[in-house]
């Protein structure tokens, strides 16, 4: 019985390898992208290695390769002990719970990192105190000593190193110095340097977190952490806690204290273990890498990283805002480049954050405008060109008018939409009739959405035909000053933002209305984030109302391609990324460039209902006759309804 077991383990492993990604990426989903943001550093023939020698071992848990991780992990970062766990958040929580801060304790940390820095503060009742960050997105840690000096509540600081990023020893020595009884958590998820590097990682706090999350410089088979410290009694308690309780001891069983189970297992050392033996090459790839990255964009007048003190985790930059980023993202995409704005929203925007003192009012601002870039040690030069020269040029074009972003076209175009509407009266007449008759039998005094309401025109009529309210919702300033003009009450909003929407508008609408082409010119992520946030503001019951004109996509978006774009539809059978082309419309000799999507009904009927929403009615019409049409109309209407149980609060 035990061959066969071995045998799954060890075939549902060598699967998992595949997922290492040694030459090109897979990816369960249909994707153009040809240069990821991350690659996991292990390779297929690592994981495959590693996995046989456990295996062979007959120990999977609690066995000499975990041993074996944490000697040689500290070694390498010249730390007396390091104790493996499952994952950097665990460390994180362990690491809190050890320097014993509890309920009420208020700890200082920074407003700029992953959730887990907060959480793990939050998990013990700590109230985080956000404190000040500069451009480089670290914590200030003169303004913390600061702080600190003011207030003798502070009891503990939590430092993570953002993107790999030293901290500042001489500030942070001066807070040991003057201040001994702060507790020093340093938290390095994104941050692995061997010590002789002389980067200040790990050179002063009481603990050091890492992680070894697939994304990050090394990897323990997906997810993996570890905590290192020089003192014996903060190693001894956090191995304990992270062994259900468990001391060395005879007396164990009476002294035993409530712990959990944050163990790495064998496996995973052993993965961990491949990549530590190449840590040097590893690191140096990634620095050079990082400095091409930085020379391919010196001319491009964006704010980019220091390199000089940085262990090389992540590569970023910040444009002039949001909208800029945004755009630079849409042209990474065009060259299948795979970029992330906003990779870490602010701590202190999380709604189980608001409440906590913060000192930084800047930072969601500036969180927004940061736009991460690929980097790992897959990228070659021709990739790495690639990346620079659609920055540079997308910069070029935006800057020399010939190329805009989506919404500046909207914005420019606003004063000749009524003229694009008169010329297509019958489709959009066509269309607000279905939305009239699905609209008709709410009562008077209800409150409806249009997103992606344009000058206002369209929901205007809407609204002169039934007894309800219609407001109009747009990212587009141009469009919206006509709408108010129209007298509607308008929103500037980025539906596919998610902190974009006001708390005001929460479960605040009877029923929602929308051309699904609005939400066919963002990608797919976006758009799965538009539509939770379009459900967040419907009422528990609440109607969505969408139509999908494929072939207007096809044929104004895409007018040199349109036979080409039509056919599309026929041949998608559902699969998501596989209608996507890129669209060019000329405006008063500008140029603007966006991602248009032809959509399937199955693949319509599948993102609603991922975002929670009940489809109660999808069918391709035409929008002339009403009647029941095929695909080739490419007209679709749809009807979905937020389930009267669903909580907004609920993915």
């Amino acid at each position: 019985m035990a061959m066969p077991i071995l045998a799954i383990i060890f075939t549902m492993l060598t699967f998992m390898s595949v997922l290492t990604r040694s030459n090109k990426p897979v990816s369960f989903y249909w994707s153009t992208i040809v240069i990821e943001l991350f690659v996991p550093e292990s390779t297929a023939d690592e994981v495959r290695e590693a996995t046989e020698r456990v295996i062979a071992s007959g120990q999977y848990a609690r066995g000499e390769e975990v041993q074996l991780f944490e000697s040689e992990l500290g070694q390498l970062i010249n730390k007396d002990y390091v104790i493996a766990t499952s994952c950097g958040s665990t460390a994180l929580h362990a690491s809190v719970r050890v320097m014993d801060w509890g309920a009420g304790d208020r700890i200082l940390t920074s407003p700029y990192s992953f959730i887990a820095t907060s959480n793990a503060l939050i998990q013990e009742d700590c109230q985080p105190v956000f404190g000040r960050t500069g451009m480089n997105l670290q914590l200030d840690l003169h303004h913390a000593y600061e702080l600190i000096s003011k207030d003798s509540t502070i009891r503990g600081i939590v430092i993570p190193h953002i993107f790999g990023h030293e901290v500042d020893v001489e500030a942070l020595g001066a807070i040991r110095k003057d201040y001994p009884d702060i507790g020093i958590i340093e938290d390095a998820a994104q941050a692995l340097e061997t010590a002789d590097s002389g980067l200040g990682f790990g050179v002063i706090g009481d603990i050091t977190t890492y992680s070894f999350h697939e994304n990050k410089v090394i990897t323990t088979a997906g997810e993996g952490g570890a905590i290192a410290t020089d003192d014996p009694v903060l190693a001894e308690r956090l191995r304990s806690l992270t062994q259900h309780g468990k001391i060395e001891s005879s007396r164990w069983l009476d002294e035993i204290n409530a712990g959990f189970n944050y163990r790495l297992s064998e496996i995973q050392a052993a993965v961990g273990r491949q990549q530590l033996q190449r840590i040097r090459s590893i690191l140096d790839q990634r620095r050079s890498l990082a400095h091409a990255l930085a020379e391919g964009l010196a001319e491009s007048e964006l704010l980019l990283p220091n390199d000089a003190y940085r262990s090389w985790f992540g590569f970023y930059l910040i444009a002039a805002d949001t909208e800029q980023a945004s755009y630079l993202a849409a042209s990474l995409r065009e060259s299948d480049v795979q970029s992330r704005v906003r990779p870490m929203p602010a701590l202190q925007d999380f709604a189980h954050n608001r409440g906590f003192q913060t000192e930084d009012a800047q930072i969601s601002e500036l969180a927004s405008r940061v736009l991460m870039l690929p980097l790992h040690t897959r990228l070659d030069q021709g990739q790495i060109d690639t990346i620079t020269h659609s920055i540079v040029d997308a910069m070029h074009n935006r800057q020399s008018g010939r190329v805009i972003s989506s919404s500046e076209f909207y914005d420019q175009m606003a004063h000749s939409y009524d003229q694009e509407l008169v010329e297509r009266s019958a489709y959009i007449d066509a269309v607000d009739d279905h939305v009239v008759a699905e609209l008709s039998s709410l009562e008077a005094g209800s409150t409806v959405i249009d997103i992606g309401a344009g000058n206002g025109r369209r929901t205007a009529d809407i609204n002169q035909q039934i007894e309800a309210t219609v407001e109009a919702l747009d990212n587009s300033r141009g469009m919206l000053a006509y709408a108010a003009e129209r007298g509607l009450t308008t929103y500037l909003v980025s539906i596919s933002e998610a902190d974009e929407v006001p708390a005001s508008m929460h479960e605040a609408y009877d029923a929602a209305t929308s051309l699904w082409n609005v939400l066919g010119h963002i990608p797919n992520e976006e758009r799965m984030q538009a539509l939770q946030n379009i459900r967040h503001i419907l009422k528990p019951d609440g109607r969505f109302i969408l139509d999908v004109n494929n072939l207007f996509n096809a044929e104004q978006y895409g007018a040199e391609n349109a036979a080409a774009n039509r056919a599309r539809v026929k041949s998608l059978e559902g699969s998501r990324n596989a209608g996507d082309f890129t669209a060019s419309r000329v405006y008063d000799g500008a140029t603007v460039k966006t991602t248009t999507h032809i959509f399937h009904t199955a693949e319509i009927h599948q993102d609603l209902e991922a975002a929670g929403f009940v489809v109660e009615k999808i069918e391709y019409v035409n929008y002339e006759t009403g009647e029941p049409a095929d695909e080739s109309s490419g007209q679709i209407l749809v009807i979905a309804r937020k389930p009267a149980g669903k909580a907004s609060n609920e993915s």
